[in-house]
């Protein structure tokens, strides 16, 4: 079981939403939008106890700690980053950073990043167009 999840979205040279989450075990995300979000500042809600089971599986789904970096053969320095950390009860904690400007990472990285977003529903203060 995690402990804390957190993931930040970090800026480029256009207009890349600059966000961060925290999701505690209880349920409680702590969400705090900086730039380019449809609400800036710090907002708080509860998930369900489905969503927290959610996330516990998404860790295990995409293997989360076994995540191996790749050789880079690309690069890009204007694209935004994704930095989630993960604390779990047993002790174990990752941090990675994911620069969307190089494939550093695994394409299942980028997807267990939004996977996190969808289960939080973190759209609903991210997205400016609605």
């Amino acid at each position: 079981m995690f402990k804390k999840i957190s993931l930040e979205r970090t800026a480029c040279y256009g207009h890349c939403p600059i966000y961060k989450l925290d999701i505690f075990a209880d349920g409680k995300v702590n969400y705090f939008g900086e730039l380019f979000v449809r609400i800036e500042g710090f907002k708080s809600w509860q998930l369900s106890a489905e969503s927290i089971e959610k996330l516990n599986e998404v860790i295990y789904k995409y293997d989360y700690f076994n995540i191996k970096e790749q050789m880079v053969t690309m690069m890009s320095s204007d694209s935004p980053s994704c930095i989630t950390e993960i604390k779990m009860d047993d002790g174990r904690e990752r941090k990675i950073k994911n620069d969307y400007g190089c494939n550093q990472w695994p394409l299942k990285l980028k997807a267990f990043e939004n996977r996190i977003d969808k289960i939080v529903n973190s759209e609903q203060y991210v997205n400016e167009d609605e």
